[in-house]
C-alpha cells in the first residue's frame, strides 16, 4: 500500500531564557552591542573532542523474524550486537547516531571549532510485532507504543539466502511480506479506532464542554474505520485542520510516513531488480550483512570497498536523506568559534523559527538573518570572498529558510 507521509516538525523545545550579555557573541567578547550575532548553545568539548549528539528525529526499524532487523540495526547505528541473539518482545535496542553530512565536516575543517555538533537520528530496533509465520500481532503493548511513539517507521523486508538462518515462511517474497506486514498494521489500528469509536458514541449524547470536540473526533474516526475495513492506510485519508489535531494523540501506525529496507544478498546490492515489487520512491536495497562490515573499516577502505561493489555510498546515508526528506526536514547550519553545528527543521519554517530552534531569546531579540548558501561558501573558500562576491544576503523575519543555509542571527534582548 502507497502511504502518504505526513510532514511533522522537529523543533527543540525552547531552553531557559538567559540575559544576552549570557549569550557570547560570535567574532566578539561582549554581548550587548544591538547589533550581537547569536552564538549557538550546546554541551561542552568532552575531553576526547568527539562530537556531541544533540536533538534528532526517532526511526523505528520493524521486520517479521529472520529479516535481518538486528544486522539493519547493527549497519546503520554502527553497534554491533550479535545478530542471532534475537531480542525478546519488549526488550528494545536504541542508539543514537550523528547524521553524515559533508557540509558540517568542511565548516569544521574551515573553522576549526572547539566542537562540532551533527544533526542526528534515534533507532529503534522493536521486536514483538509478529509473528514468525504470517506476520500475526503478537499484541505486545511496549513494542507497538514505541513504534507509535516514532517519526517514522523502517519496514525491513528479506530478499536474501542464508543457509544458517533460513526463511521460515520459505520462498523469499518482499512483496508478500511487506502486504503481510501493512495488513497487521491495519488490524492494530482497527482494534483501537473501534475503541475510541464506541466510547465516542455515547459521549456525544451528552451535553458537555468537550461535545463539540468529540463529535469532530468521532466523525474523522469513522472516516478512518472506513478506510481500515477497506484495507487503506490511514496516511491515505484526507482530514481536515481539526480533525487532524483531534487524532494527533493517536500515533496510528498506518498513518505514520514509512521506509522499505530491502535486504539482500551482495550480489543483488546494484542490481534494478532488488526493488520488484517495493514502492521505489522510499525503498533502499540493503545488504545488511555487508553495510555493517564496511562500517567497521577506515573511512579510505570504506571507500574501496564500496567501489568494488559498483555502488557510490552506503545505503545508510541514503536512508538517512530518505528519511529527512520523507519527515519534509531540511538542515541550516551556524557556526562560531566555539561551535559547527547542524540544525533540523521542517521545510518551509522562516527565519524567526530558526532562531527559536537555537535559543528563545534569540527568537525574542531578532533583528535580522545574515544568510551565506553553503554552496556559494564552498565554491568561494571563505567568509570574505563571499561577502566581496555579493552572496551574502541580510534576511528578515519571515525570510523562509533553504536547506544549506548557514544563518548568523543578530539579535537584541
Amino acid at each position: 500500500m502507497n502511504e502518504r507521509p505526513s510532514v511533522k516538525a522537529a523543533r527543540a523545545p525552547p531552553r531557559n531564557s538567559s540575559e544576552t550579555q549570557d549569550l557570547p557573541e560570535q567574532g566578539s567578547s561582549g554581548g550587548q552591542d544591538p547589533g550581537a550575532r547569536a552564538s549557538v548553545p550546546g554541551l561542552s568539548l568532552s575531553p576526547t573532542g568527539q562530537t556531541d549528539i544533540l536533538g534528532h528525529m526517532k526511526l523505528a526499524i520493524v521486520g517479521l523474524p529472520q529479516s535481518g532487523v538486528t544486522t539493519v540495526f547493527n549497519a546503520l547505528t554502527g553497534r554491533h550486537r550479535d545478530p542471532h541473539a534475537y531480542a525478546k518482545p519488549g526488550q528494545l535496542n536504541v542508539a543514537v547516531v550523528p547524521m553524515p553530512d559533508r557540509r558540517v565536516d568542511f565548516l569544521a575543517g574551515l573553522y576549526q571549532p572547539k566542537k562540532v555538533t551533527h544533526a542526528t537520528v534515534e533507532y529503534l530496533e522493536v521486536p514483538g510485532i509478529f509473528s514468525a509465520s504470517a506476520g500475526g500481532a503478537t499484541a505486545d503493548s511496549t513494542a507497538v507504543a514505541t513504534v507509535r511513539d516514532a517519526d517514522a517507521v523502517i519496514k525491513v523486508l528479506r530478499n536474501f539466502d542464508s543457509d544458517a538462518a533460513p526463511n521460515p515462511r520459505g520462498a523469499n517474497d518482499p512483496a508478500r511480506d511487506l502486504r503481510d506486514i501493512n495488513d497487521e498494521l491495519l488490524m492494530l489500528d482497527l482494534a483501537v479506532i473501534e475503541k475510541r469509536i464506541a466510547r465516542l458514541r455515547k459521549d456525544v449524547a451528552k451535553p458537555t464542554p468537550e461535545q463539540e470536540q468529540n463529535r469532530i473526533e468521532l466523525a474523522a474516526l469513522e472516516r478512518c474505520l472506513a478506510a481500515v475495513e477497506q484495507g487503506t492506510s490511514l496516511g491515505q485519508v484526507e482530514l481536515t485542520d481539526p480533525e487532524a489535531r483531534s487524532l494527533r494523540g493517536f500515533g496510528f501506525l498506518t498513518g505514520k510516513p514509512c521506509l522499505h529496507v530491502v535486504n539482500v544478498n551482495e550480489s543483488d546490492i546494484a542490481s534494478p531488480d532488488a526493488l520488484a515489487g517495493v514502492p521505489p520512491e522510499r525503498a533502499v536495497a540493503f545488504c545488511a550483512e555487508i553495510e555493517d562490515e564496511i562500517e567497521q573499516l577506515e573511512p579510505a577502505d570504506q571507500a574501496a570497498f564500496l567501489a568494488d561493489l559498483g555502488i557510490d555510498e552506503l545505503a545508510r546515508d541514503r536512508l538517512i536523506r530518505l528519511s529527512y526528506d520523507m519527515l519534509g526536514q531540511i538542515t541550516f547550519l551556524t557556526h562560531n568559534q566555539d561551535e559547527v553545528r547542524a540544525w533540523a527543521l521542517e521545510a518551509g519554517r522562516t527565519a524567526i523559527e530558526a532562531a527559536e530552534q537555537i535559543h528563545s531569546d534569540i527568537a525574542r531579540g531578532f533583528i535580522r538573518a545574515e544568510v551565506i548558501h553553503f554552496a556559494d561558501l564552498e565554491e568561494l573558500g571563505s567568509d570574505r570572498q563571499v561577502k566581496a562576491r555579493g552572496k551574502e544576503r541580510l534576511e528578515g523575519k519571515d525570510y523562509v529558510v533553504q536547506d544549506g543555509d548557514i544563518l548568523q542571527i543578530r539579535f537584541h534582548v
